[in-house]
């Protein structure tokens, strides 16, 4: 097994980063972004400290948590584990809205924990293609009551996950993969992902169109070379950056 520590290392595998993937990367909660975060009904977080990295979960009806410009504000009542947040940590999140393909992405720091809510000062905000969720059909999951007994029966009962066997879609296999080692496992409810009522997924809100939200973030980007202007006039071609998703999800789901 290849073990990988650098950058370079990993773009022996997968391949360069395409020149103009950064462009869709802003450093604010734009007023696109607002409108994602105001169907959200979902957070799953990453938080970076000292200890080590932790995982938890937020939930609640739309637009539970709130941002704007370099703040996203998230209230304690709709996280799981909000103990475990401390102002400082590295933070990383992805939010889901029912029905929806794509995903947004915001990551940032920790600025402040409050009695009531944990705030985070934004460093990047961005919309996540539906690669993912499409390969895993997450929209057409089947919740089961019965929880998984150990971590075997979690990783075949997930859509997201596998074990012992290859993520392979229409004959395709992913370049890379990452195995986890488990040393402890446990279960857990969460009221979070409860109260957030994933299943069944209605319909994507008419509202959110994710090309649109990826052509704005590029002509936002403060990027000037000529890459980056040459990518900004081609979204502003009506209809170019939907009929590129399309075509992508269609061929290029690996």
């Amino acid at each position: 097994m290849a073990r990988i520590e650098n950058i370079e290392g990993l773009e022996a595998i997968v391949g360069k980063k395409p020149p103009a993937l950064d462009l869709k990367v802003v450093d604010h909660i734009d007023p696109a972004s607002q409108l994602w975060l105001s169907y959200a009904t979902v957070m799953l977080a990453t938080l970076g400290g000292p200890q080590g990295p932790k995982m938890l979960a937020g939930g609640g009806a739309a637009g539970f948590a709130h941002g704007s410009g370099g703040t996203l504000r998230i209230p304690h009542q709709n996280l799981d584990d909000a103990q475990a947040i401390q102002p400082g940590s590295a933070f990383g999140s992805l939010w889901l809205v029912p029905g929806m393909k794509e995903t947004l992405r915001i990551n940032g720091t920790v600025s402040g924990v409050s009695a009531d809510a944990v705030t985070v000062d934004v460093l990047e905000c961005y919309l996540h293609c539906a690669k993912a969720l499409l390969r895993s059909n997450f929209w057409q999951a089947a919740p089961s009551p019965i929880v998984p007994s150990d971590p075997a029966a979690v990783a075949r009962a997930s859509c997201l996950m596998a074990l012992g066997q290859l993520f392979e879609v229409e004959g395709k296999v992913p370049k890379l993969a990452i195995e986890v080692i488990t040393k402890d496992w446990s279960t857990k409810p969460s009221a979070a992902l409860k109260n957030a009522t994933l299943w069944p997924a209605p319909p994507p809100p008419e509202a959110l169109k994710p090309a649109k939200i990826f052509a704005e973030h590029m002509r936002l980007s403060k990027q000037k070379s000529l890459s980056a202007r040459m990518a900004k006039a081609a979204v502003s071609v009506p209809g170019l950056v939907r009929r590129s998703l399309e075509s992508d999800y269609e061929k290029n789901l690996y």
